[in-house]
């Protein structure tokens, strides 16, 4: 559950942010779950991934975009040989994945009876050797749920995050009968004072020391114990100034991952990693964008490119890589330098250009690789081009 006084939820909990291609469409929240078969899945809201409301499947963007993809900011592995910058605190690195939510089938899985109505679904995720593969402890279902009793609800209000990128936790309780179920009502209240942007969040019961059992004994526990109750999906539709929240049960989740594992099975889904579209693409959601333009020089040490010295700062740059703010640009940089070679040049936003000539002025962070450090000298010949003077 934790690696040192850091709590695995917390980590294990991921910002979620849907694109239609280049635009950032909203944030949410979700988190990775090993399926019966072993798979690791992203479990978030219908309404999160795919950008519609459950109910009448429309879009929930003002303008009708809905997305095609999603970024998720992944906690990066350290290198074993890699510093530790500031003495006293630790350094985290979090950086995009991007997957594709549909090539001509769904990549995603909803539920295999209720459908979209089940607010929920499972994204088969592929997590390169760069990221952490942090995953929550299995539920203890030993742990009592009753009317009142207190439950946790981990996501990003807003957006916003604890340290880093860490989850933030919201505490309240259960608010109506957690086991009754009546016809695809699979779902109960909880009262808490949540926020947008919270959707898609693990709901837990964590109980300390002693604590009431299903078969009504009590237990004890030396560390936390966790029952993962459901999947949070944001406040009542009909009074949403009120501060209750639906949870779609943890049982319809499982539901979910098993028939994700059938059609994974039969090859059918399968997790699809990309990058986000390039903003000076055609097919773009309407967004107006400054750009500014650096030129792709070619080869200019070895096999180091511009475009690949540009990929290493928002790799490694703790600019790019320690707020949600960050990331995001570092998965606009990313797929610029994708589509460098048709246009000739890297095209990034003007906010994201000044990001960058800060981070060769000033490069800090611990992932950068033998060899970028000498090249910094060729990079700062590149501050022309974003129109950022070094002595700026």
């Amino acid at each position: 559950m934790t690696e040192g006084l850091v709590d695995r939820w917390s980590f294990a909990t991921l910002c979620v942010v849907p694109y239609a291609f280049s635009a950032a469409l909203a944030t949410g929240s979700g988190f990775t779950a090993r399926s019966p078969a072993g798979n690791l899945y992203l479990i978030t809201n219908y309404h999160v991934a795919l950008g519609r409301h459950p109910d009448t499947n429309r879009p929930l963007d003002p303008a009708g975009h809905v997305p095609d993809r999603l970024m998720l900011a992944m906690l990066r592995e350290r290198p074993p040989e890699g510093p530790q910058l500031d003495p006293g605190t630790v350094d985290l690195s979090w950086g995009p994945l991007v997957h594709l939510l549909d090539d001509g089938e769904p990549l995603w899985q909803e539920h295999p009876r209720f459908g979209r109505r089940f607010d929920a679904v499972a994204l088969p995720l592929d997590v390169p050797p760069e990221f952490r593969r942090l995953e929550p402890a299995t539920s203890d279902d030993q742990v009592a749920l009753f009317p009142g009793s207190t439950v946790s609800v981990v996501g990003f209000p807003h957006g916003l995050a604890g340290p880093g990128l860490t989850a933030i936790w919201k505490t309240g309780a259960i608010a109506s009968e957690p086991h009754l179920l009546t016809g695809e009502e699979d779902y109960f209240w909880i009262d808490a004072n949540t926020r947008s942007g919270m959707s898609g969040a693990p709901v837990l019961a964590r109980r300390l020391g002693t604590f009431l059992t299903t078969s009504g004994g009590l237990a004890s526990a030396a560390a936390p114990v966790d029952r993962i109750l459901g999947v949070y999906a944001g406040r009542a539709v009909d009074s949403p100034d009120m501060t209750l929240g639906r949870v779609w049960r943890w049982r319809g989740v499982l539901e979910i991952l098993v028939a994700a594992d059938r059609r994974a099975e039969r090859g059918v889904l399968r997790a699809r990693s990309c990058t986000l579209g390039h903003f000076g693409e055609v097919g773009m959601p309407t967004i107006q964008h400054r750009a500014a333009r650096i030129d792709v020089p070619g080869i200019v040490s070895g096999d180091w490119t511009s475009a690949k010295l540009l990929r290493t700062i928002a790799a490694a740059d703790k600019r790019f890589n320690a707020s949600l703010k960050g990331v995001m640009k570092a998965a606009e940089l990313v797929a610029a330098c994708d589509t460098a070679g048709e246009l000739g040049a890297i095209e990034v936003t003007s906010e994201t250009a000044k990001m960058i000539a800060a981070s060769i002025r000033d490069p800090e962070g611990w992932g950068y690789p033998t060899g970028a450090y000498q090249l910094l000298e060729f990079l700062r010949a590149l501050l022309a081009d974003l129109g950022q003077p070094e002595a700026a």
